[in-house]
Order: structure tokens, then sequence, then C-alpha cells
């Protein structure tokens, strides 16, 4: 809509404040994010995260349309989605809790383009598999992110666990 109106960007307004470095429904210490660019949020989108749309966000990369996503709860509050990537050195979280027959728990990592970290995230992630001892699970590389599938009660602390690992690097 915004490309055939000739809109200078497009706005959506989400439950949330805004994009965050993970789901603030699930870790309540994410960063909030005031701008990041498409091929990241392309990222997100790839490995879970259901802030928006991968394909709305790759039309609109495609179309060079800038996104601007608000808070419906404070509409001050905003993340711009642009071609000008987030430089900050932050890895990106994208986690979800799936339920099937039995709980399993996805976290994917996403390693920022721009991100240059000081540590190994597989050998953070690696470190809080063996602290709480989860015998059962399943790694996932692929390009620039990493996989944790995980079957544990804990589920929620550990992801909050290695998000609040990352971010402090």
């Amino acid at each position: 809509m915004a490309k055939a109106l000739n809109a200078d960007y497009l706005e959506i307004y989400k439950d949330t404040e805004s994009i965050c470095t993970a789901d603030p429904k699930l870790i309540s210490t994410s960063k909030r994010l005031e701008q990041i660019g498409y091929n990241q949020m392309i990222d997100l989108a790839k490995t879970g995260s259901k802030v928006l749309a991968l394909k709305s966000i790759q039309y609109a990369k495609n179309n060079d349309i800038t996104i601007i996503v608000k808070s419906t709860n404070n509409p001050n509050i905003k993340t711009v989605i642009s071609k000008k990537e987030l430089k900050e050195n932050i890895p990106f979280i994208s986690c979800s809790i799936k339920k099937f027959s039995s709980r399993v728990d996805i976290i994917s990592v996403i390693k920022n383009r721009n991100y240059a970290g000081k540590a190994n995230i597989k050998n953070i992630m690696q470190e809080i598999v063996h602290n709480y001892k989860i015998y059962d699970y399943l790694w996932e590389v692929e390009g620039n992110r990493i996989g944790l599938f995980i079957n544990n009660k804990n589920s929620k602390e550990i992801i909050k666990n290695i998000h609040d690992k990352l971010i402090t690097l």
C-alpha cells in the first residue's frame, strides 16, 4: 500500500515496544532497537520472529520502503527498518516456545552482520547446555545463525540466560 500511495514510509503498530534484541514477552531484559536494517530484519523473520512477515520485509527492501514499527501502548517508542544496518555490537536472538507432544524450545542466535563478538556464541550456548544438564538437544548451524532445539522444563530461564550472556558481551 505504501508503494501504491507513493508514501515516504509505512507505520506499523504492534502490542510490543517496537523491535528488541529478543522477544520482550519471553525475555524482560531484551533491549529495544531504534534502528535495524532490512537484511537484519530478514534474518530475524527467517528464524521465527513474529514481528513482521518475511515477505513484507523483502518487499519493503526491494522497493526501498522505510518501515516504522511503533507501540500501540506508547507511539513515541519506535524502531525504523531501512537500508541503514544496525552497527551496535550485539547479536539478535530469535526465540520461540513451541509445544508439540512434549515441550520443545527453539533458540536461534543471529550473529548481527556487523557483530564482532568477543566470544564464540556456540561456546556460550554449550556452557549453558552443560550448566543446566541438558542431554536432549540438537544444534543447527546455518550461515550467520546458530539454533538450539531443547526439551527442558527450565526453557524460559535458559533462553533468558543465553540472551543476558550474549547481550552483555
